[in-house]
């Protein structure tokens, strides 16, 4: 980035400075609520469809704020692995997978059914 930024100063003859500032912390999942995510993941797909051992992924998310003060987990749902649903969030032919909403919205569903009933049996 700073070789760019150089590179467009010297065509129009400005100095410049480049400074990065990261906003984002580290988003840590709570293991709490990681065991209510993927047992609601479980009910909504099955066992064969659910990962609970993700490798950590090098994004950015504002959601890692909300967990610093509240416990949560961060979930990615499959959006599918062929086509323009397969590419990467912000590419510009990206094209969300919209029958992934009906599943998407049972596993809310279920992770809010099955952690409601746990505060109120448990």
């Amino acid at each position: 980035m700073r070789r760019i930024c150089a590179g467009i100063a010297a065509t129009h003859g400005v100095d410049i400075s480049v400074s990065y500032d990261t906003v984002f912390p580290t988003l840590r999942n709570d293991h709490e609520s990681v065991g209510a995510a993927v047992g609601a993941a479980i009910s909504v797909a099955g066992a064969d469809r659910v990962n609970p051992a993700c490798d950590p992924k090098l994004f950015s998310e504002d959601f890692a704020h909300m967990a610093r003060a509240v416990p949560g987990c961060f979930m990615l749902i499959g959006n599918g692995t062929e086509g323009a649903a397969a590419r990467r969030l912000h590419a510009s032919d990206y094209d969300f997978n919209d029958a992934i909403l009906g599943p998407g919205a049972a596993y809310i569903a279920t992770l809010a059914e099955q952690v409601l009933d746990r505060s109120v049996t448990g």
